[in-house]
């Protein structure tokens, strides 16, 4: 089907003829012959007036369709001419260059057209577009011609269109189109072309949008006398165009909404967008920063060179609580973190920079102060641990004299029953103090460096049954069992000393809270390569082989199960016992740190209250010395 099918009646008809060599010639091409009068009158006028002007002239022909070798020759040869022979061929060459220039004015058109385009190649060519093309009447915007393409786009066949000629009102969304057509009419009555983008709705109901380029061809007079347009689908454009709009202000809310004060530099250090925060720290508006120079604004040298830095080395600087002077107050130190990293193109290239800066004055304030207050509480700590062990010291020595005294009274006073069971009870509460005394004394060396451990090869069982030995009246006068069972050649590396004060508090805390007829048990064997002697418990499971493992049973009160986890805490006690007085809670916090001293764990084990109590102590082993 021919695409140059137009609807016409009346005088239009008469008007298309009239008008068709113009219509042809600027849509493929045209002689001298096809254009009107009007136009032959202005060629030949023009071709008289370049004649008089190259006689004038001379060496300035200009040929604009020749090549440029000809025209300097024809220059050339002609100057030489006229020097040579005068005056004379002066109106011989105003003759030629007039022919010479009407010769050409006439054939330039078809020099630079060549052969008009046909018919046929028109309509391949616009059936071949993605668009529709049209064409309607300028006063009354029917359609005269509608391409093929509204089935492409739209999804409508074009017969219908050309049949009731409203193509221009019809395929118009009926919400755009009031002002569209408005528009359209606007500029035929101008006679100056339009671009224009409006939605449209498809066959199946998809909105569309598209682009509509029209231009306004004119009658003889210069009157509008047709509209020819293109229209494209831009819709995926749109969609893309509104998605990254969308994507843009969503980065644009969140630099804005952001606490930190972000901006974002060229590779001349020159601020290309800032946020609010950014400004207000440096008390100007986001304009009249966008566009300065970085170095001219931040006045900080650390500052400057972080910025030049990270251009230059690519490598991000990264700074906690820098302290500044306020904007407000130079006087007044505030704190900043800063954060500059590069930004990088696609290649690779650092492009540009991002800097962040998070006020944290209040919080390294604050840090700040807490660090003071801990440093104040340490020195108050450490005051108090001098006390400590100053009153230890001060105490042992009338203690100790205390003691010799009630020895000497054993000797000099008679053996009554009554005295002598007075004199018990006293020696009862002296070893008691003494003990108190002497564990006061070693919380204190524990917390400071008087706490020394001197490591040497030790021999394990050695020094646990002197310790049962040292407690075994202590059991014997609470009514008490005690039983060891200790494996032979164990050695460890410690100090015999401390290893037997761990011993000694745990042997003396079961004593103390087992009542009468109650059993302790001690047993000493290699964890994981033999079993524990017999009325031992079972080993930690998670013991090593190859470590000692030292266990302390009792049938006493036993622990409770929110007691258990904090067993091993300074000044942490459970229930007083059912005879004697309560400790300082300070023997178990010295067991474990002994014992993580020499590399050994410690654990305690319930179940619960009046069902006993078991501590576990395991000891890196050493071979035997020689």
């Amino acid at each position: 089907m021919s695409v140059t099918k137009i609807r016409s009646t009346g005088n239009e008809a008469d008007a298309a003829k009239r008008h068709k060599p113009a219509i042809i010639g600027r849509l493929g091409g045209a002689t001298p012959a096809q254009c009107p009068t009007g136009s032959r009158r202005r060629a030949l006028t023009l071709a008289a007036a370049w004649g008089v002007l190259t006689a004038v002239t001379l060496h300035a022909i200009s040929l604009p369709h020749y090549a440029p070798a000809d025209k300097g020759f024809v220059g050339i040869a002609t100057t030489a001419w006229l020097t040579t022979a005068g005056p004379f061929p002066l109106l011989l060459m105003a003759a030629a260059g007039l022919s010479l220039s009407i010769l050409l004015v006439t054939a330039r058109p078809r020099v630079a057209r060549g052969k008009p385009l046909g018919a046929r190649t028109i309509a391949e060519v616009v059936r071949s577009l993605d668009a529709i093309v049209w064409v309607a009447d300028a006063t009354t915007l029917q359609a005269l011609f509608v391409s093929e393409g509204t089935e492409a786009l739209l999804g409508y066949a074009y017969q219908p269109w050309l049949a009731d000629q409203d193509f221009l009102r019809g395929h118009i969304h009926p919400d755009d189109r009031r002002d569209v057509i408005a528009r359209i009419r606007t500029c035929a009555e101008r006679g100056r072309g339009l671009r224009i983008e409006y939605r449209a709705l498809s066959a199946d109901g998809n909105l569309l949008c598209l682009r509509n380029t029209i231009q306004v061809i004119p009658d003889a007079q210069g009157r509008p006398w047709r509209l020819c347009g293109v229209i494209v689908d831009v819709t995926e454009a749109r969609r893309r165009e509104e998605s990254l709009q969308q994507r843009v202000n969503l980065q644009a809310a969140v630099l804005e909404q952001t606490p930190a004060a972000l901006a974002f530099l060229d590779h001349d250090l020159v601020f290309r967008r800032v946020n609010t925060a950014f400004a207000e720290i440096l008390r100007r508006p986001v304009e009249s920063l966008e566009g300065c120079r970085a170095l001219d604004v931040v006045t900080d040298p650390e500052g400057r060179a972080a910025l030049q830095g990270v251009r230059d080395t690519g490598v991000p600087y990264i700074a906690r609580a820098r302290p500044l002077p306020s904007p407000e107050n130079p006087a007044e130190i505030t704190y900043w973190d800063w954060h500059v990293r590069p930004v990088r193109d696609a290649q690779g290239n650092i492009e540009g920079l991002a800097l962040s800066l998070m006020d944290v004055t209040a919080a390294e304030r604050q840090r700040r102060g807490a660090a003071a207050e801990i440093a104040a509480l340490r020195e108050t700590g450490a005051a108090k641990d001098r006390f400590l062990a100053m009153v230890a010291h001060e105490l042992r020595n009338p203690i100790a004299a205390v003691h010799s005294g009630l020895e000497a009274l054993h000797s000099l006073l008679p053996d009554a029953p009554r005295v002598q069971h007075t004199l018990e009870t006293m020696e009862r509460s002296v070893r008691l103090q003494a003990r108190l005394v002497n564990d006061l004394a070693q919380f204190a060396a524990m917390r400071t460096e008087a706490f020394a451990i001197e490591k040497e090869p030790v021999a394990l069982d050695a020094v646990v049954a002197a310790a049962v030995d040292t407690l075994r009246p202590e059991a014997e006068r609470g009514a008490l069992t005690l039983h060891a069972e200790i494996t032979p050649n164990l050695w460890i590396r410690g100090d015999a000393d401390r290893i037997q004060q761990v011993i000694t508090n745990l042997l003396v805390n079961a004593i103390k809270f087992t009542p009468p007829e109650g059993e302790v048990h001690v047993a000493v064997w290699q964890c994981g390569a033999s079993q524990p002697p017999e009325g031992a418990a079972s080993a930690d499971e998670t013991a090593p082989a190859g470590w000692a493992c030292l266990q302390v049973e009792d049938t006493g009160m036993g622990i409770s199960p929110e007691l258990l986890p904090r067993l091993f805490q300074l000044f942490t006690q459970g229930p007083p016992p059912q005879q004697g007085r309560r400790g300082l809670g300070i023997g178990l916090a010295l067991v474990q740190s002994i014992v993580e001293r020499h590399g050994g764990r410690v654990h305690a084990y319930s179940d619960g209250l009046g069902k006993g109590s078991r501590f576990l102590v395991e000891l890196p082993l050493i071979p035997p010395p020689p």
